[in-house]
């Protein structure tokens, strides 16, 4: 349990770049078939990344355009993406 609390702790103290260049490597991924039929991991990577800031971007716009404040203490914003193979073209 304390090796699980550790690692948790340490994974929280990742600053954007470090974490941010975790989570897009896809660089283990190998395309499935052909290989024009399937992105390569740095298109994936990229796709990712666009995508991501275009739905951060969407929350911000959301925020601003409230009426009211609103309290965020205590919340957070998963990221999450499907890494298991890489995607048809």
């Amino acid at each position: 349990k304390v090796g699980k609390k550790t690692r948790r702790f340490a994974l929280q103290r990742l600053v954007a770049d470090e974490f941010l260049m975790h989570w897009i490597d896809f660089a283990d991924l190998q395309p499935l078939g052909e290989e024009a039929s399937n992105l390569l991991p740095v298109e994936y990577s990229e796709a990712i990344l666009f995508d991501a800031i275009g739905q951060l971007g969407a929350l911000c716009k959301d925020t601003l355009s409230m009426p009211a404040p609103q309290m965020w203490i205590g919340s957070s914003v998963a990221l999450a993406c499907d890494g298991g193979a890489l995607p048809e073209r």
